[in-house]
């Protein structure tokens, strides 16, 4: 058996290696065989099932490899086979921060970041499985204990808290972009004011120059003369320090900074009237989750549905497509 093992081995035939393996009663060469084939699942499957602790230093050791070698991608994919969620998750919400700060692909620091907070979702599902009874559903107690469970295993990263606000803050504002250039400068305008919510994970100064720009097409100055209020207090370059003002001076004198009356709704918990754009209601302190199609205020639950991928918000009225317009995964909704 040994030797049969041997030979399936070194054909390639990892899973006819390890019966044989098992059966002659070498679990470490069966790991081995796994290891060798790059069947990481597997061999962390065997690994567990067997009580064998060496696997963990193994893929470790192998990621290690692969980052020194610029091969970051490979890693997520070797730690997404070993289901090693938290890890995938991690390096995932690091390159989306990498990328996004460079301003040179904000779409794909989208995808890093949706594809950080899905295993993080993978990750808070399993052991919500795992600490549930067989054949049951959990009580209170077992449910806090796998939350308890999950904050111990994030760790307390912040990137891997909040990979979905770092997914929302680049979806935001590429939708901002794709609505002006449409020749939608309203809701463009509705839209980057939700990015006041993202500075933590997009720049100041990018997000008010977008609802500069975008308040300026869309006539609405006294939204336009706050945000270029809020420029002129950043800390900005010492070549671009005189821009905002000098912008302002050839704005104001000809567009007094007032905005036209704004579309009033009530509020859905209050009552009270709110502006159609304004993320918040001042009278209850309410804040308004987003559409993820269309970038407005969600004013109207029953006219929503859910994400089931991303648990996100949409007016079903929006939604054109048959994918989730946030995380892209096959629509299939929840009312």
């Amino acid at each position: 058996l040994q030797d049969i093992g041997q030979k399936f081995s070194s054909v390639g035939m990892s899973t006819e290696a390890v019966a044989a393996y098992l059966k002659y009663g070498d679990a470490k060469a069966a790991i081995d065989s796994c290891v060798q084939q790059h069947q990481w699942a597997s061999a962390v499957e065997l690994a567990e099932a067997h009580s064998y602790p060496g696997i963990q230093k193994v893929l470790t050791q192998y990621a290690s490899r692969l980052l020194s070698q610029g091969k970051q991608m490979h890693a997520v994919e070797l730690y997404r086979k070993a289901s090693r969620y938290t890890d995938a998750a991690k390096l995932l919400s690091t390159l989306g921060a990498e990328v996004g700060a460079s301003r040179m692909n904000p779409r794909r620091a989208k995808k890093l970041f949706v594809l950080a907070a899905l295993e993080v979702e993978r990750m808070r599902k399993k052991m919500l499985t795992m600490q549930a009874p067989e054949g049951g559903t959990q009580n209170a107690a077992q449910t806090l204990a796998s939350l308890v469970n999950q904050d111990t295993a994030t760790g307390g990263d912040k990137w891997l808290d909040s990979a979905w606000k770092g997914a929302e803050a680049f979806h935001f504002l590429l939708l901002a972009q794709r609505q002006l250039y449409a020749g939608f400068p309203v809701d463009s305008m509705r839209t980057a004011l939700r990015l006041r919510e993202y500075e933590g994970v997009l720049q100041a100064g990018e997000i008010y120059s977008l609802v500069a720009l975008t308040s300026f097409y869309s006539k609405y100055y006294g939204q336009c003369s706050r945000a270029f209020v809020k420029l002129q207090s950043l800390p900005l370059p010492d070549a671009k320090k005189a821009e905002p003002s000098r912008l302002a001076l050839s704005i104001f004198p000809l567009h007094p900074p007032a905005d036209p009356a704004a579309p009033r709704t009530d509020c859905p918990d209050c009552a009270a009237p709110v502006n159609g754009w304004d993320p918040h209601c001042a009278d209850g302190g309410t804040h308004f989750a987003a559409c993820t199609v269309s970038g407005k205020s969600l004013l109207e639950p029953h006219l929503t549905a859910v994400c089931r991928a991303c648990k996100h918000r949409f007016y079903e009225a929006s939604q054109r497509g048959h994918v989730c317009s946030l995380c892209h995964a096959p629509l299939q909704v929840l009312r």
